[in-house]
């Protein structure tokens, strides 16, 4: 079951996850920074694997050259959950769509707080 929530605020876990992902300096990273501090938070879907937060984006902001892309193979560690957890960032039509959040066991944590970020080298 996914639970469907509507609210316009970041949770500080999944800012400073945000954050976290986008500490890269290439150009790209630059325009997703952009694009995030003037993102709102469409809606949000929880079920017990995952949270995915999707992204609106105000008129005036222009899409970015890249239009389809997702960035992954990036960790969090947080307080309370033995495993890891898999975060994905998605661009769709040039703009910051949703970050996905999942934990594969069916354990995502009610109040994440977070370790520590890290991209997976395998």
């Amino acid at each position: 079951m996914t639970e469907v929530q509507s609210t316009f605020k970041s949770t500080d876990f999944e800012h400073e996850v945000m954050l976290c992902l986008l500490e890269d300096q290439a150009p790209m990273y630059e325009e997703l920074r952009y694009q995030y501090r003037h993102a709102s938070i469409l809606r949000r879907e929880k079920s017990i694997f995952s949270n995915t937060t999707y992204y609106s984006m105000p008129a005036c902001i222009q899409p970015m050259k890249n239009k389809q892309f997702k960035i992954g193979d990036i960790k969090a560690e947080v307080v309370g959950c033995k495993d890891e957890l898999n975060i994905t960032l998605f661009v769709r039509r040039g703009f910051l769509s949703h970050m996905e959040i999942t934990e594969n066991n069916g354990n995502y944590p009610q109040m994440p707080s977070l370790l520590t970020v890290y991209r997976d080298c395998y």
